[in-house]
């Protein structure tokens, strides 16, 4: 640890991050194949990177529960102790910890934990965001919701605030616990706390220096009584010496990534776009479609998450049932919802439901300012140094432009195949498709749709 703290030393660690990390190690925490904080990262921004190979399941950062800050430390000091005594409520939200929080920032040097909150940067998330900065997200929906949010956060402090600054006028006081630092708090707490695997929500001194990409890893709390926090690399992934290390948020989307860490990520993986589709009362055979649907346990409008290069099934039989002509309609009266994910009513059918789904899909575009090539040059042009909350602007719009426009190549290219195919698939092909014994038309494309990008790519070639 004395060697790592050297390197750090030598590479101008700050004397915030020393503080740090001397109160780390002489606390009981490990972390010795970690490298903190480093600039040598994906994005150049302050992070961890592994000075040595850290192999899958080996604990890379153990922080002993003393360190921690979260309920257990409730009973040790004032005024949280009293108010959880007086309003044990508090303890059903996040509120008593972000009480916590703030009593400790205003402790300043006199708090155990200031080593741990001075290296802290202000909490960012899109709440901040001016108004015309959340225009840039070229979405209304997520931006009111980010404009509720906000105005829900300030309420919530009004509305609890003002009652302790009666009840307790001696010992909480608004000049000290000011909307500013709930803000703050509250923020920090929302980005960097870890909760789903803890029996509450807890602050974990440099567990959470490290920074998010989608790599799997776990932790674990409190095994066979140890009292420690332990963070590992999970699954396949495994952290080589000189690489940055990272801890994972989990599955999020780029909303969440925005709402909580102010942050969006380029083509994310787990970003969705969604898309509502109903059935018209105007089609004429709306009656006759609805109670099918009713008898089939599906809805006449359904929302379905648009995601990456996977087609969508769900929405394609949706589609189907909305597509049905007189004659098609009477000849899955006796089917199941299950079997129409499968099957195909008729070429006339399935090209009906795929052009109503492709149109669908394509008409989001509708929704943005910009087109994707725009967005592209922009963001060409643009630095992290110049605006952030631009480039994570753009992030976010790109990416929802990105999964539109695949998912609409990918149906005109199951189109394509749908028209050139022969009606109803020949047993022998159906028999073909790697293993697979369900009669689907969709998988059959998807794997004919592979060898036809195959073929193409090597002609091109």
């Amino acid at each position: 640890m004395n060697e790592i703290m050297e390197n750090e030393t030598n590479n101008n660690v700050d004397e915030s991050c020393q503080i740090f990390l001397n109160w780390l190690q002489e606390n009981g925490a490990i972390h010795p194949k970690i490298q903190w904080p480093s600039t040598d990262t994906v994005g150049g921004v302050r992070g961890a990177v592994a000075l040595e190979t850290i192999q899958t399941d080996e604990p890379m950062v153990i922080i002993p529960q003393h360190l921690m800050m979260c309920q257990l430390r409730f009973s040790e000091s004032e005024p949280i102790r009293t108010l959880i005594r007086d309003h044990p409520s508090l303890l059903l939200t996040d509120m008593a910890l972000a009480i916590y929080v703030m009593q400790e920032f205003a402790k300043g040097e006199e708090s155990f934990f200031y080593p741990f909150l001075n290296i802290i940067p202000e909490p960012l998330n899109a709440t901040d965001w001016s108004d015309n900065e959340l225009l840039e997200l070229q979405d209304s929906k997520l931006a009111s919701r980010i404009m509720f949010r906000r105005d829900h956060l300030k309420s919530s402090y009004e509305r609890t605030f003002k009652s302790l600054f009666e009840e307790y006028p001696g010992i909480i006081s608004p000049d000290v616990y000011s909307w500013q630092l709930f803000k703050k708090s509250w923020g920090t707490i929302q980005a960097r706390a870890f909760g789903r695997r803890l029996p509450w929500t807890a602050l974990v001194p440099f567990a959470d220096c490290l920074n998010h990409a989608n790599v799997q890893t776990k932790y674990d709390f409190n095994l066979n009584a140890n009292n420690l926090f332990r963070l590992y690399p999970s699954g396949s992934n495994m952290y080589l010496a000189g690489s940055e290390v990272f801890n994972s948020y989990g599955r999020r989307t780029n909303e969440n990534l925005l709402m909580e860490y102010g942050f969006a990520i380029l083509h994310n993986e787990w970003d969705t776009v969604a898309l509502t589709v109903h059935l018209s009362q105007e089609d004429p055979l709306y009656e006759e479609k609805r109670l099918i649907m009713l008898k089939l346990g599906t809805p006449s409008t359904r929302t379905f998450h648009l995601q990456g290069e996977k087609l969508l099934e769900d929405a394609i039989a949706f589609c189907r049932l909305i597509s049905l002509d007189q004659e098609e309609l009477q000849s899955i009266q006796n089917i199941t919802y299950e079997r129409i994910r499968s099957i195909r009513v008729s070429k006339r059918n399935e090209m009906a439901a795929l052009y109503l789904l492709k149109e669908m899909v394509f008409f989001k575009n509708v929704d943005f300012q910009t087109s994707l090539q725009e967005d592209e040059a922009t963001l060409a042009e643009a630095t992290s140094k110049e605006n952030q909350r631009q480039i994570n602007a753009l992030n976010y719009r790109m990416t929802k432009k990105a999964i539109i426009q695949k998912q609409t190549q990918l149906l005109e290219s199951v189109i394509q195949l749908i028209q050139v195919v022969e009606w109803p698939i020949p047993e022998s092909l159906q028999a073909s498709i790697q293993g697979e014994k369900e009669d689907s038309i969709l998988k059959y494309c998807n794997g004919l749709l592979a060898y036809f990008i195959h073929i193409s790519q090597a002609v091109a070639c």
